[in-house]
Formats: structure tokens, sequence, C-alpha cells
């Protein structure tokens, strides 16, 4: 037991003096890929963002204006290939593009680059995406949400601020989260110009029980909202002379996101707590991320009823917009385009 104990305090000092007291948070460089893409079959380009991560000594804000430290200065190796029924179908190449405006901010923008494709998409396939960046490569794939159909939808939208608007739809398979909204079309008319305008009026979210598909989904949607919200939403002129409702003057839009969109939504949510650890989502293989695939369901522009009209005109919340009613929109109409 003494020989134990002088072994102890004889290199005691050694294992002190082996320590170092300077703690260094930066690890050694490491090329972290971050991908992010949502693919849309409605859409005429498909666009993926692929950047990098940095981490270094000295000033971040710095660092982040450098383009090198956030973007490949290369050219890399992007592509998806398009599967059915587990055959590989094609493989589409994305070429890189610079000419995507971006707002300025703390991080670089001069060359801000995104990966391309015009190429039209199979919206019952499964999409792979794969980057080659030297050698190592960064994946992920996706199925894709197809076309779902509107049920019940009217010939002409009414909106009454004693009633809610109704509309239903059935899901499609895949997808996990809905957003509508209706677009509101109107000319304002100066002493110089007849412009057309328009307006989106979001009528809030759904979470379908699963992505199997098939659920019918019924939204009711307040007809006071809509007069409110066209009050908000467009702001009064001097400039102005009238405004006149378009005769297709609504249009209905449903926003269908995968489950995988759904989970990185409820994560990258603020916090509700105190609490400051917070779960990450990713589903990108050797990289961090998302890509994914939603999908965008128009229903045709529809005629609002004379009531309506008349109500945009008269209305509490919108008659100081200068909106002429009924019998004046049929009048104007014949002139405008």
């Amino acid at each position: 037991m003494k020989r134990l104990f002088f072994f102890c305090i004889f290199f005691l000092p050694f294992l002190f003096w082996q320590c170092n007291n300077e703690l260094d948070v930066n690890d050694e460089w490491k090329d972290y890929t971050i991908v992010y893409g949502l693919l849309n079959p409605n859409d005429n380009q498909q666009i993926i963002r692929i950047s990098k991560s940095f981490l270094g000594y000295g000033n971040a804000y710095q660092m982040a204006q450098t383009t090198d430290s956030i973007y490949y200065q290369k050219p890399l190796n992007v592509k998806l290939e398009e599967w059915v029924n587990g055959n590989l179908q094609k493989t589409i190449y994305l070429t890189k593009d610079s000419i995507i405006p971006r707002d300025s901010g703390l991080f670089a923008f001069q060359k801000n680059y995104y990966y391309v494709t015009n190429e039209a998409l199979n919206s019952t396939a499964i999409y792979k995406l794969i980057i080659d960046i030297d050698g190592k490569i960064v994946s992920s794939e996706t199925n894709m949400i197809n076309d779902f159909p509107f049920i019940n939808i009217p010939s002409m939208f009414s909106f009454s601020t004693t009633s809610t608007f109704k509309f239903s739809f059935r899901t499609p398979a895949y997808a996990r989260i809905f957003q509508a909204y209706l677009r509101f079309f109107y000319y304002e008319i100066t002493h110089s110009d007849t412009v057309k305008k328009m307006i989106e009026i979001p009528f809030g979210k759904h979470i379908a029980n699963t992505i199997n598909g098939n659920e019918i989904v019924n939204y009711e949607y307040p007809g006071i909202n809509f007069y409110s919200s066209i009050g908000t939403k467009i702001k009064d002129s001097d400039s102005v002379i009238k405004r006149v409702t378009a005769q297709n003057a609504v249009q209905l839009i449903i926003q269908a996101g995968s489950n995988e969109l759904y989970a990185y939504m409820q994560v990258s949510a603020p916090s509700t707590n105190l609490s400051m650890d917070k779960p990450s989502y990713s589903n990108i293989t050797n990289g961090i991320g998302l890509f994914t695939s939603r999908f965008t369901k128009y229903d045709q522009k529809k005629q609002l009823t004379q009531r309506t009209i008349d109500s945009i005109a008269l209305g509490q919340f919108t008659k100081h917009l200068k909106f002429v009613n009924y019998s004046n929109s049929i009048i104007l109409w014949q002139y405008l385009p």
C-alpha cells in the first residue's frame, strides 16, 4: 500500500505537466456538403442548391463573405436518376447556374451557385440525387407527389360575411402537408395606365394522417376573411382612379408537400420552451440538408358572383379601395385585357 501511494505521488506532477490548459474549439477542417432541393413536376425548372459549411480561426463574418468558404468553385458532377418500378429510365445531368438572383446579406452573394435542369419530370417516378465531389458521393432520393383531384368545387365562387366557403380534395400518395390559398385578380386604373394585379390569400394548412393518400380533406374558410384580407393586402393610393375585379377573378391553389418536408418544417420551427437542445433533420447521405418533392395543384380561374363583386365595392373592409360594382365591371371587362 505504501509503494502504491509513493507511485501516485511521484507521477502526479508529471500528469499535470503534460496537460494543456488551452481548449481548441475548432476541429480539423472537414468538407460538409449542404444540399437543398424540392422537385416539383409542375415547375419548368428544377433547382438544387449545393454549398458547404465552414469553420476556421478569425472573424466568422469575414469568412462568410469569402465565396469559396461556402461554395464549391469548380463545377460538380450532379445528376438525377429516374427510377420507375425498380428500373432506371434515364439520367438527367444538372448544369451549374449562377444567374439566379439572390438577396445580399452576411454571406457571399457575388456567385450564388445552383444546379438546374429544364427537363420535364415524371410524377410517378422515384428520383435519386447523386453528387460527385472529387470522389466523395453525396446522395438522396425522393418519391414524387402526383396530381390529385378537387371535389365539389363550385363553378362560381361566392363569399358571404355570415357563412363559410367550403371545398374539398383527395390527398395523393407521399404527401403529408398541404397549404391552400386563393389568388384574387383585379385591375388598377390610373391616369396613365391600367395594370392587372394579384394578391394571394392563405386558407390555412392541413396535415394528413398518413402518406398513403386517398384521404378526403374538407376546408371551411370564413367568408368575412376574404373581404378583410383584400382590405389589408391592397393599399389605397391617390393615384388610383378605380379598381375593377377581373372577370375570372379567383383561382384556388393547393401546395402539397412530402413527409420529409413536413418533418423538416417541424424541426425548424421556433422552440416553444426554454430548452436550447433542438433536434436536426436531414435526409442527405454523406451531407446535410433536404431533398424531397412537392406538387402544386391549380384549379381553373373562376368568376365571382354578382353579390360578391358588389360586396367588394361597397363592403366595410374594402369600400375605400375604389372597386366598381358588378354593373360597371361588366362594361369595363369588354375593354380590359
